[in-house]
């Protein structure tokens, strides 16, 4: 077995069912705006933000204007975040997992892409909040997923090691940052299914949260009392 000290959460489509929101209101907006092909698109803009998103459509959407793919982003923006804060839950077997995790001792950390102010929210919206030592967010660093910054700045607040640390994501860009930073990583599928560098990259792929606990704890042992 494995000595870990510390688990490290991505948030969204692993702790929070915010990913299935995201889908459905792409699916949504495309349908408003005689767009079929634009809801698809979510599985590719999943793990990125602004910029990265606005620069795939302009790839994707070539025979759209300019002004319709802004006009695609601003409705998603505006009915998602709405369908998101409604719709916010738990993703199954969290409250098991995070308990478990404290009865054995170890440290809990979050690493996420979304901003400060919304992840805080969320949290506590779904009292979680103060389950976790530390959450560093992705207004907080310069590089976001797959670039290892997150989780390199995660390791240095909590002074440990890559081998001292898991991580659990959802994405192959969580997967591929956290394997960067030499970290052991289980992903959890969100959305998306994994593709081959994801499972080169990951210690494990587990079909859920309750899987995830599960090898945990046949693979991991914690080190007690080291905090």
């Amino acid at each position: 077995m494995i000595r870990k000290k510390a688990v490290i959460f991505d948030v969204d489509g692993l702790l929070l069912n915010t990913e299935f929101t995201w889908l459905e209101c792409w699916n949504v907006v495309a349908e408003e705006n005689g767009v079929s092909e634009f809801g698809y698109l979510f599985h590719k803009a999943v793990g990125t933000t602004g910029n990265d998103i606005e620069r795939m459509l302009e790839r994707e959407l070539p025979d759209l204007t300019d002004q319709m793919r802004q006009i695609l982003l601003e409705d998603v923006r505006k009915v998602g975040m709405k369908m998101v804060d409604d719709s916010l839950a738990l993703m199954p077997g969290v409250p098991e997992l995070l308990d478990d995790l404290d009865d054995q001792g170890y440290r809990v950390a979050v690493a996420t892409t979304t901003s400060r102010e919304l992840t805080e929210h969320r949290l506590k919206k779904m009292g979680v909040y103060d389950r976790f030592e530390y959450i560093l967010c992705g207004n907080e660093v310069v590089k976001r997923k797959p670039d290892p910054e997150i989780y390199l700045k995660v390791l240095n607040a909590l002074e440990l090691r890559p081998e001292d640390v898991l991580v659990l994501e959802d994405t192959g860009y969580g997967v591929a940052a956290a394997s960067a930073a030499g970290c052991d990583v289980i992903m959890v599928p969100s959305v998306n299914e994994p593709t081959e560098a994801d499972e080169a990259r990951a210690y494990s792929i587990e079909k859920d949260l309750f899987a995830a606990l599960e090898r945990v704890r046949s693979d991991f042992i914690c080190i007690n009392g080291e905090r």
